[in-house]
This record gives C-alpha cells, sequence and structure tokens, in this order.
C-alpha cells in the first residue's frame, strides 16, 4: 500500500508539476497580457493626453473660431450695409445715365436740327454768292457800258466844244462882218 500511496503521490506530484506549469504558463501569458495591457494603458494614456492636448487646443481655436465667425459676421453685416448703399448708388446712376440718355438724345436732335440748319444757310449763301457774282458780271457790263457812254459823251463834249468853238468863231465873225457892214452902210448912208 505504500507504493500505492507513493503512486498516488508521485501521480499527485505529476499532477502538482503539471498543474504547475500550467499555473506559470497561465500567469506568464497573464504576465505578457498584463505588459501588453500596460502597453496599451500607456499608449492610451498618451493618446488621451494627446487628445486631450488636442482638445484644448480645438477649444482654443475654437474661441477663435467663434471670434473669427464673429469678425466675419460684422463683416458680412458692414459688407451688407455696402452693397445696399452700392445699390442705391447704383439706382441713382441708372436713373443719371436715363436723364443723361434723354439729355443725348434731345442734344443730338438739336444738333440734327443745326445741321440742318447749316446746310439751308450755306445753300443760301451760295445761291447769294452766285446771284452776288451774277450781279457783279451784269455790274461790270453796265459799268463797262457806262464807260462806252461816257467815252461816247465825252466824245460828243469835245465835239460840242468844238462846233461851239466854230460858232463863236463863226458868231464872232458874223458879228464883225454884220458890225464892218453896218459900219459901212451907215459910212455910205453918211456920205
Amino acid at each position: 500500500m505504500g507504493k500505492f500511496f507513493d503512486f498516488i503521490n508521485f501521480g499527485l506530484v505529476t499532477l502538482l508539476g503539471v498543474l504547475c506549469l500550467t499555473q506559470w504558463s497561465h500567469e506568464r501569458e497573464y504576465a505578457r497580457q498584463f505588459t501588453e495591457l500596460r502597453q496599451t494603458a500607456t499608449s492610451q494614456a498618451d493618446k488621451i493626453a494627446v487628445q486631450t492636448e488636442s482638445l484644448q487646443q480645438a477649444n482654443q481655436d475654437l474661441e477663435g473660431f467663434k471670434q473669427e465667425i464673429t469678425t466675419f459676421k460684422q463683416q458680412a453685416d458692414d459688407n451688407t450695409t455696402l452693397i445696399r448703399q452700392q445699390k442705391g448708388q447704383i439706382f441713382q446712376l441708372q436713373e443719371d445715365n436715363t436723364r443723361t440718355t434723354h439729355q443725348l438724345a434731345d442734344w443730338q436732335k438739336a444738333v440734327d436740327e443745326y445741321k440742318s440748319a447749316v446746310t439751308t444757310r450755306d445753300d443760301n449763301i451760295k445761291t447769294l454768292l452766285k446771284q452776288r457774282e451774277e450781279l457783279v458780271t451784269a455790274n461790270k457790263d453796265v459799268a463797262a457800258k457806262a464807260n462806252e457812254a461816257v467815252l461816247a459823251y465825252n466824245n460828243l463834249t469835245s465835239k460840242y466844244e468844238d462846233l461851239v468853238t466854230k460858232y463863236n468863231s463863226l458868231a464872232t465873225r458874223y458879228k464883225a462882218e454884220q458890225d464892218a457892214a453896218a459900219a459901212a452902210a451907215a459910212q455910205a448912208g453918211a456920205k
């Protein structure tokens, strides 16, 4: 029976050895897993720290972003006001453009009428110049005829003077002859 107990002891010791070996194997596995978990925990803690820092930076960025949004909103409001002012200016410019277009049309009409009046005036001037040329030509003809008439008159006057001179000379001779004949008759009658 001693052998039986030795065999049971040996079986139990072997079982205990297998159990120890299994336990040791499991503990080693647990230790490895525990190390991995610690590394994972450290890694996760680092990630959490990084994420916490990122979140803090994001919160700071969010505050900056909120300020930028506020600034952009203010700029958008200012731009909206500016756009309204510019639309008002555009509307005013369109009215000015319309008014200027109407004035331009009126001026163009006046210019066209002026051009027409200038053309009519130029035609009248041309007609008057043509009539003047005709009158100048007619005056030249009349002046030439008047000169001919003056020359003829001067010639006639010259002939008249010659005739008057001859007449006066004949009258003087006739009177002298008459006076001489009267004196001779008075002498002959006195004798």
